[in-house]
């Protein structure tokens, strides 16, 4: 009757053990996702910054150039009208920048997330696993102290009846 209990505790202990280990494999795919997110938000930010440093040596190309050029007034005004396509391409990529910087807060908070829920679960299945663990040791110490226990009332007994088989043949 004991050891069923004790089977149902190392039943237990394995089934949460298995559900530990599912979590955790959750909780890496989680921090994986993540990671993924924070690799596409830097290439983001750096595809972002590349077109702006782009759209700044344009701009600065085409300002120099307004400078340059005051005789011809058609070249300038040419010049001059392709300035608010470079400043819209400034404004985008300023925009592009912005929006790779938030995602990549957002990479890394989610990657900070899943290593705490990643860390949390596999403290959590350490404790449960050492606690489940040292109850069996008891368990399985008290039960040893039982059989030992018997063991000595069956030797005693068997003392007992070797004494009375004695007693019964010599009166006999």
């Amino acid at each position: 009757m004991e050891t069923d209990g004790l089977d149902q505790k190392i039943n237990d202990s394995l089934h949460k053990l298995i559900e530990g280990r599912k979590l955790q494999q959750e909780a890496d795919a989680l921090l994986a996702e993540a990671d993924a997110a924070y690799k596409r938000a830097e290439e983001a930010v750096e595809n972002g910054t590349q077109t702006l440093k782009e759209a700044e040596d344009t701009l600065a190309t085409l300002q120099d150039f307004d400078k340059k050029i005051t005789a011809g007034k058609m070249k300038a005004k040419e010049a001059l009208n392709t300035i608010p396509n470079i400043e819209a391409l400034l404004k985008e990529a300023n925009e592009k920048t912005k929006n790779a910087e938030e995602a990549l807060h957002g990479a890394e908070i989610n990657a900070h997330n899943a290593s705490t829920i990643a860390q949390t679960v596999h403290n959590e299945i350490a404790l449960l696993a050492s606690k489940q663990a040292q109850e069996i040791r008891e368990k399985a110490q008290k039960t040893k102290q039982q059989a030992a226990d018997l063991s000595d009332q069956v030797s005693a007994l068997s003392v007992a009846v070797t004494e009375v088989q004695a007693n019964l043949e010599e009166n006999g």
